[in-house]
């Protein structure tokens, strides 16, 4: 069974921890100067939160969960509806969280908040 993404906030002071992986990204895919009329890309936030996503959540290791536990959320500043399910790629973070997950006691059963298990 899929996980059902909603109510969930985004991460303190994302855009001032990932200005400069935005730069970096923004310089390597924009030319080193322009040429007639193009406008310089920027990558929009929601689509680098996407990046981080799916970059965070393929990069092997064993997940730590006091860490995960830690990670501070801005009270107010939800994710978009639209942030999961744009392209329908729900299913894909979906199965990506169950799999880098599986080997801790993440309570993946709850579908409306993610959270720790206490035994």
């Amino acid at each position: 069974m899929p996980l059902l993404f909603g109510d969930i906030y985004f991460p303190e002071n994302f855009n001032t921890e990932f200005a400069p992986l935005k730069d970096k990204i923004e310089n390597l895919i924009n030319l080193s100067r322009s040429a007639g009329n193009e406008r310089r890309y920027s990558i929009l936030n929601n689509k680098l939160m996407r990046i981080c996503l799916l970059v965070g959540l393929s990069t092997p290791g064993k997940r730590d969960e006091k860490t995960v536990e830690a990670i501070k959320l801005q009270k107010g500043s939800r994710f978009q509806a639209s942030f999961f399910t744009h392209q329908e790629l729900a299913p894909l973070y979906s199965a990506l969280i169950k799999l880098r997950y599986n080997d801790t006691s993440l309570d993946l059963s709850n579908n409306n908040v993610f959270k720790f298990r206490k035994y």
